[in-house]
Order: C-alpha cells, then sequence, then structure tokens
C-alpha cells in the first residue's frame, strides 16, 4: 500500500519528499511472520484488533494462504480451530504484554499442538 501511495502521488507531483518510518523491528516481524505462515498449518495472531501492527501480521500470514486466527486473549481460541493441523505458529503485535503472549502459547499446548514462534528456528 506504501509504495502504491508514494507511486500515485510521485506521478501527479514535481517535487515528491517520502519517508518511511515503520521502525525495523516491525518489519522483521513481518518477514518473520511470512515464515511462520510457509512453515506452519495455522496462525494465531495476538494482540489488539485495533492496532495497526498486528492487524499487517495477520494481513502477511492471510496473503500466504495460510489459516490465520487475530486474538486478543488465549480465552478466545477455540480447539476446532486446530483440528487436523500439525503445528501452529504464534506471532504478536510489538505491544502485546509477554503474559498475554505466554497465555497464549499455554492453551496452545493444552490443545496438544506443536507450536512455532516467530524469531525463533
Amino acid at each position: 500500500v506504501f509504495s502504491t501511495v508514494v507511486a500515485t502521488v510521485a506521478a501527479e507531483a514535481k517535487v515528491v519528499r517520502v519517508f518511511n518510518t515503520v521502525c525495523d523491528s516491525v518489519l522483521s516481524r513481518r518477514a518473520n511472520t511470512l515464515k511462520l505462515a510457509e512453515l506452519c498449518d495455522a496462525v494465531v495472531v495476538v494482540g489488539g484488533r485495533h492496532s495497526a501492527n498486528t492487524n499487517q501480521l495477520a494481513a502477511v500470514s492471510r496473503l500466504h494462504g495460510t489459516e490465520t486466527h487475530h486474538i486478543e486473549r488465549a480465552e478466545e481460541l477455540e480447539a476446532e480451530w486446530f483440528h487436523g493441523k500439525k503445528s501452529v505458529g504464534v506471532t504478536v503485535g510489538a505491544s502485546t504484554p509477554v503474559w498475554i503472549t505466554s497465555s497464549v502459547v499455554e492453551r496452545l499446548k493444552e490443545l496438544s499442538l506443536q507450536v512455532g514462534s516467530e524469531g525463533k528456528n
């Protein structure tokens, strides 16, 4: 989207200055989420539903075609989402507290799933 907007504006304007302010951490999370989507049967994205960063992570996973569930809390996980799945990746938004991430991973373990996480091999 960013590149499309820049190209559209540049085509119409004489002078354009563009500053991409997306931080390296966010770009890294997106790249790692894509890797998870490639390796896992499903991806759980943990973070606020109104978080642009977290919504982007979910979009990256979905664009790859991987079944993706965006949740805010472990209690939202539904066992039937994971029937027939051998591995589930977990990625989190930049401001998601560690305790929420931990509770999601624990809940997935209770569901007897192999859990992968972004940024880890």
